[in-house]
């Protein structure tokens, strides 16, 4: 669907103040430098949007909630949870499809292997009052196309996952949206073994942009 310009921007702009009035949560302007640039993004939620597919992949910090192992602080609404320190000894729970855990107890633990990442920071948040229903990639999957069988390539927002898609977790009501297609809808993929790619839109102020979705 295209979307043609035919409102004046004075026009677009008052719309899109008003409709900022009307949203209950307010997100205050975050900060960032990269490569040496102040960054100024509205959403903290979108931090890393920076980031490459490599990047993200190889980030080296370990996130839990609650000290439960989520990988990744992508499929969390930074507004509904507090970021704390973490000290060892402690104990990071509920590691991958098996609920592993694992005991850290000295003060600088170097690196640790969690299925095929190494990482050498740890990250614990804190569910503040809100209930959390934490999902895996493959809840998503079964939730939404219940009927996909075979290989399967996820992304979260616009990121690739290259491994360890197990250990993936996700507070359900940030999920915003899930879209599936096959790879021979790709036209360099025709003629190989197909494959599904499934792809989960969190609850960012850029995925939920009324201007295209109206939502």
């Amino acid at each position: 669907m295209k979307l043609y310009r035919i409102v004046g921007t004075g026009i677009l702009m008052g719309i899109s103040a008003l409709l900022s009035a009307q949203e209950k949560k307010e997100y205050p302007l975050q900060k960032f430098k990269v490569e040496g640039r102040l960054v100024l993004d509205r959403d903290l939620n979108e931090w890393e949007e920076y980031l490459t597919d490599r990047q993200f992949n190889n980030e080296r910090c370990c996130v839990m909630l609650d000290s439960s192992f989520i990988k990744s602080n992508i499929g969390l609404d930074l507004y509904k949870v507090k970021e704390n320190s973490i000290d060892p000894p402690f104990t990071i729970k509920n590691i991958g499809e098996k609920g592993d855990s694992m005991h850290v107890d000295i003060e600088f633990p170097g690196t640790i292997q969690i299925g095929k990442t190494t990482y050498d920071e740890f990250c614990n948040y804190h569910s503040t009052g809100d209930s959390v229903r934490l999902v895996s990639l493959k809840d998503i999957k079964k939730e939404y196309f219940p009927d996909v069988k075979g290989p399967c390539v996820y992304m979260i927002n616009k990121f690739f996952i290259f491994h360890d898609a197990d250990m993936y977790r996700l507070d359900r009501d940030f999920v915003y949206n899930v879209e599936m297609f096959y790879s021979d809808e790709i036209s360099a993929l025709k003629g190989l073994p197909p494959f599904a790619v499934i792809r989960v839109f969190t609850r960012t102020e850029t995925n939920r942009w009324w201007q295209y979705t109206g939502r």
